[in-house]
């Protein structure tokens, strides 16, 4: 009799098991997961829409992130979750760039992004092509070491009246140190670069750097020393 009554117990846990996986709106599914990256990041507000919903994939149209002052735009986002990697998403801002989760706490980026289009409030535009990778001691910590390289493709506009030609940055991240090994471009003036930067995760408004090299004028180098906060240099 007890056989019986666990048996069908079970089924019964089993149907009620599977009706959930078929029958629950798996737009819910997402709608928490991106509720909690808000959460995670005060100050931070998402909106976006759902074209695509499934327990492992999903399609995100329209994403507009407001955080710190500043509105990103990522015109489509496409999510895939699974075990190698965790989770892989695509951002299509017309060139496409492929963010991935991987094991041993591990995220890799590698691919193009367009300024003017995730930038739509900033004066703006380009493409940079990134290449970067970060390790982190657990996923709600910073990240403790990492790698980053980003070129330009064409010409980078900042305020519509700077154009910067073949911008390179390559940095190596160790605790908060960025290490800035080397940082330059063609135009509008010559330059060659390195130094670092100091990264307060708390705080990013207290973020520092120091950078030293030389740039070319009239045929002849100079040397240059700047120093100063990091948020004073972005858009």
């Amino acid at each position: 009799m007890f056989k019986k009554t666990f048996t069908r117990a079970l089924l019964f846990i089993i149907g009620l098991a599977a009706g959930l996986a078929i029958f629950f709106p798996r737009d819910l599914h997402w709608q928490y997961m991106i509720a909690r990256a808000e959460r995670d990041y005060e100050g931070m507000s998402i909106k976006y829409n759902l074209s695509e919903a499934g327990w492992y994939k999903a399609g995100i149209d329209n994403m507009e992130i407001l955080y710190r002052g500043h509105r990103y735009f990522l015109p489509l986002v496409r999510v895939r979750l699974g075990l190698s990697p965790l989770l892989q998403a695509v951002v299509d801002t017309g060139p496409e760039m492929l963010l991935s989760l991987e094991r041993g706490n591990k995220i890799s980026v590698l691919g193009e992004i367009s300024l003017d289009r995730i930038l739509p409030d900033q004066e703006v535009g380009g493409n940079l092509r990134v290449e970067a990778e970060a390790y982190f001691q657990t996923w709600d910590q910073p990240p403790t070491e990492g790698k980053i390289t980003v070129r330009s493709l064409g010409m980078v506009s900042l305020d519509d009246a700077l154009n910067i030609r073949d911008l390179e940055i390559l940095a190596v991240l160790t605790g908060n140190r960025l290490e800035i090994q080397n940082l330059r471009a063609l135009e509008p003036v010559e330059f060659v670069s390195s130094g670092h930067a100091l990264l307060d995760w708390g705080n990013q408004d207290r973020s520092t750097y120091h950078v030293q090299g030389r740039f070319i004028l009239a045929g002849e180098s100079h040397p240059f020393e700047q120093q100063g906060r990091i948020v004073e240099l972005l858009p």
